[in-house]
């Protein structure tokens, strides 16, 4: 009986501690107040408390692991079949609409603070398909600045200097004229790279297996 009362004194002291000063749970004032087998069971109580916790620490942090680890395999499969899309797409298994070529004929980039000229640059692109190509500026006077430029397709939408903030990127959205080629002008875009002044051209390249009917256009 004795034992039964000392473990509920325990217990409600445990539940007055607060921000008070404690020794293993317990208000130092208590603390001072209780006899030595109080003062085991106290302790006992409180390593059990901490053992208690760490393991379902451990469980947490096991649980959440296992997690992440099902997260980035899913997403490892999904980017498994994308890049096995993209290369049917690549080896002309693809519909009308699914290979581009994008090209920049002429476009002022701010590079090291300042806007300049860059040389051409043309690249093909796969529905799904997000690249970094690298551009540079015109040489002057034996100098010449380079950056890297996110390019995306998705869904017939061409993304030029776009990034996850949201700022303004050059948008271009599927047209029939990109089937015999497109010319845009005056294009800008304030993303990754701050681009103006750009001309920018699209055109379908046919696969071998395409219908007639593009997947973009009705």
């Amino acid at each position: 009986m004795h034992n039964l009362l000392s473990v509920f004194f325990i217990i409600f002291t445990f539940f007055l501690t607060g921000c008070t000063a404690t020794q293993f749970g317990v208000p130092e004032e208590q603390w001072l107040q209780m006899n030595d087998e109080q003062k085991q069971l106290a302790i006992s109580g409180y390593n059990q408390r901490q053992l208690l916790a760490e393991q379902r620490r451990l469980e947490r942090a096991k649980a959440d692991a296992l997690i992440q680890q099902q997260q980035k395999a899913l997403q490892e499969k999904k980017e498994q079949r994308q890049q096995a899309r993209i290369n049917r797409i690549r080896n002309g298994a693809g519909d009308l609409g699914d290979l581009i070529r994008v090209s920049i004929l002429s476009c002022q980039a701010k590079l090291h603070n300042k806007y300049r000229q860059i040389n051409p640059v043309s690249i093909k692109l796969a529905d799904g398909e997000h690249r970094e190509i690298k551009i540079n500026s015109v040489t002057h006077k034996d100098r010449s600045y380079s950056a890297s430029l996110p390019v995306k397709y998705n869904e017939g939408l061409v993304t030029i200097s776009g990034q996850s903030s949201g700022k303004k990127s050059i948008k271009l959205a599927y047209e029939q004229s990109w089937l015999k080629g497109h010319r845009y002008h005056k294009l800008s875009a304030k993303g990754a790279v701050k681009l103006k002044e750009c001309e920018i051209a699209i055109s379908v390249i046919p696969s071998s297996s395409f219908s007639i009917r593009s997947r973009y256009y009705d």
